[in-house]
């Protein structure tokens, strides 16, 4: 058996892997020169427990995260040893209610509840999140606590909670050299996915741009694990997305500083078109200020090419603004610049998700993630990643369903 996996991010990264250890022969395409180049690598890598999704009524959203949550580190340890992998976890987050948040500190509190009450069923059955032992799952600060760390007059509550982010430039480092190693995967670069068309004996062609049109296959299964061109190759098939979606362009600006001399808390501001701040032990900081960082976005069915669309953007202008708001919320920000040990890289890339209305808008469907997963039309399988935290547990699903026989096998290995 030969699949075709579209798209090495960590979902079709992990997807690869997971397919490859079961001894299926995998194509994987790729149009950066590298796995894990865009979204994958530029974002937070927040292992989500559901904290920040406070705005969802039905609380699925908060369930689907715990389950990626709780599955992430024995997904991964396969391929990053265990202790490697607690080794790439930031500080724990703050989570700071800001003065404009949509929602009051009492809702929040109520959220919070319902979030470590979920968990602590989760642990009830023997899961595990990763740097997580036990204790409070979350906690008020005190006033003077908050106004040690944050600007008082922009926060209406502050809580320690044991949410982490896992640095996504060490994962992206193990999982390349993962996909090199492995020789059951051919990883096929600078391959731009135009279609999957049908072939004889009900198995697929992968049609690419690659210098040239090139064509590749047969493959008894494709998985698409794209993400922002992901509805462009599924309406091909005649795949309709049948409701509004936004490709939203995010930027975030990365800092190299000491960690002896400088710690930045990490925090994310909610509940609201806001940003995160987070610190991990390389002495990585990521920071990101929705407004300043939020380059464009999209609802039509249309090509995106990451790399074109940061070219005209002006990153200085989106690292300084986001620097001077979030100074004015975490002083410590200010020292960013001063601190680093190199220049400051802004980048980032498409974030897809349902709905026609931003965050800021409190009914906006961006406030759920819980209608993803895999897709399956036969044996050409369709990933909604939803967020980074999903993508492993994901990856076993779509893998699952291409290699049934493995099934038992692969859960007992994890």
């Amino acid at each position: 058996m030969t699949v075709a996996i579209l798209g090495a991010g960590l979902l079709g990264s992990c997807t690869a892997l997971e397919l490859a250890e079961r001894g299926v022969a995998v194509h994987l395409f790729e149009r950066n020169a590298e796995a894990l180049h865009e979204a994958s690598y530029w974002n937070e890598g927040k292992l989500h427990l559901g904290f920040v999704y406070a705005n969802d009524p039905s609380q699925k959203t908060t369930l689907q995260m715990l389950e990626g949550a709780f599955s992430f580190a024995a997904s991964l340890s396969r391929w990053i040893d265990s202790s490697a992998l607690e080794a790439m976890l930031s500080d724990p987050f703050d989570y700071i209610v800001y003065r404009d948040s949509m929602l009051s500190v009492p809702e929040v509190e109520r959220h919070f509840d319902f979030v470590s009450d979920r968990i602590r069923e989760r642990q009830a059955q023997g899961g595990s999140y990763p740097g997580y032992r036990d204790g409070a799952l979350y906690q008020p600060m005190a006033r003077a606590d908050i106004a040690e760390r944050y600007n008082p007059d922009a926060v209406l509550g502050a809580y320690r909670t044991v949410e982490r982010a896992i640095d996504g430039w060490a994962v992206a480092a193990v999982l390349r050299q993962a996909l090199a190693n492995h020789p059951r995967i051919e990883f096929i670069t600078g391959a731009r996915v135009i279609a999957v068309e049908d072939s004889a004996g009900e198995q697929f062609t992968v049609v690419y741009d690659a210098d040239g049109p090139q064509r590749q296959g047969p493959y008894e299964s494709v998985v698409n694990a794209l993400w922002a061109n992901r509805l462009l190759i599924d309406n091909a098939r005649g795949l309709r997305p049948g409701r509004p979606w936004l490709n939203r362009f995010k930027l975030g600006v990365n800092y190299r500083v000491d960690p002896k001399s400088l710690r930045v808390p990490t925090m994310t501001l909610m509940l609201g078109p806001f940003g995160d701040v987070v610190h991990f032990p390389t002495g990585r900081v990521y920071i990101s200020w929705y407004p300043a960082g939020l380059i464009g976005m999209s609802g039509q069915l249309e090509e995106i090419d990451w790399s074109k669309i940061l070219s005209t953007v002006d990153v200085e202008r989106v690292r300084v603004e986001s620097e001077q708001v979030l100074s004015g919320i975490c002083p410590q920000v200010a020292q960013l610049a001063d601190a680093t040990s190199e220049p400051p890289l802004a980048n980032g890339g498409a974030i897809f998700a349902w709905g026609k209305s931003d965050i800021d808008d409190p009914d906006s469907v961006l406030h759920q993630r819980y209608e993803v997963g895999v897709h399956s039309h036969g044996r050409y399988h369709t990933v909604d990643t939803g967020k980074y935290t999903l993508a492993p547990m994901f990856a076993q699903d779509a893998a699952n369903r291409i290699q049934p026989a493995a099934r038992s096998m692969a859960a007992g290995a994890v």
